[in-house]
């Protein structure tokens, strides 16, 4: 009953906080489940919210947890239990939980406390991404928007003054900002023209003689005979 209304809590968050980004990737009463998707997916960053008392006998969540530190060494681990007592025991497992939900508080409260640990996940997230530079955020309106930058194949200028396209992959975004500021702020975009930026880490395949270059999401965008000499001595540091 408390696993599927933990589940609702975090669907409900996922839902009217779209921006986050997040998805509820697993979900089982099974340790072995769990550790199955994290070695198939290479799961990293996660957020993990795990219950101590595992319907196993030889694996309990903290077992589970320890296991998950060594392979996820960012992950955020939030322990859902009864038996606060037990928080001593994860210091000596060194599992390091960022949380706590308490299952005797009640639903309303554990909704309340998934929601809080979410977006403090999240802000840690964002704080260690920014500080690598890892992210690229643009403004639509009022809304903010941040995605990893290795995701970001392109920019481009649109027919309105000041409006860029951004391409992630299959996702497009239309935001206002000069394309001087975000060559400037983020090195790893090349400007390949007047009207576009690429990722240089998802190019590809560079054609000089025809003056393009192919991005890992299988678009080509041409070169400017001005910036054919820049392109290629990026390319050579690479």
């Amino acid at each position: 009953m408390q696993r599927d209304y933990l589940r609702q809590a975090i669907n409900n968050f996922i839902l009217f906080h779209s921006e986050y980004d997040f998805e509820l990737a697993c979900v089982s009463e099974k340790a072995q489940t769990i550790k199955d998707y994290l070695e198939k997916e290479k799961v990293s960053d996660g957020i993990y919210f795990l219950d101590i008392d595992l319907k196993e006998q030889d694996f309990d969540g903290i077992d589970l947890a320890a296991w998950i530190r060594k392979r996820d060494l960012l992950a955020k681990i939030i322990f859902v239990t009864a038996h606060n007592e037990l928080a001593p025991l994860t210091l000596m497992r060194r599992v390091e939980p960022m949380g706590w939900v308490d299952k005797a508080q009640g639903l309303d409260g554990i909704r309340a406390e998934v929601f809080d640990l979410l977006k403090d996940a999240y802000e840690r997230l964002i704080q260690r991404q920014e500080e690598n530079c890892q992210i690229f955020e643009f403004k639509i309106g009022k809304t903010n928007y941040r995605y990893h930058l290795d995701e970001l194949q392109y920019i481009e200028t649109t027919a309105i003054s000041h409006k860029l396209k951004v391409s992630f992959g299959n996702r497009f975004f239309e935001f206002y900002a000069p394309m001087s500021e975000i060559e400037a702020k983020y090195p790893q975009l090349l400007r390949i023209s007047r009207s576009c930026l690429v990722n240089t880490d998802n190019i590809v395949e560079i054609n000089y003689s025809q003056r393009w270059v192919r991005l890992q999401s299988g678009i080509t965008k041409s070169i400017s005979f001005r910036y054919l000499r820049k392109v290629k001595e990026s390319w050579d540091r690479k």
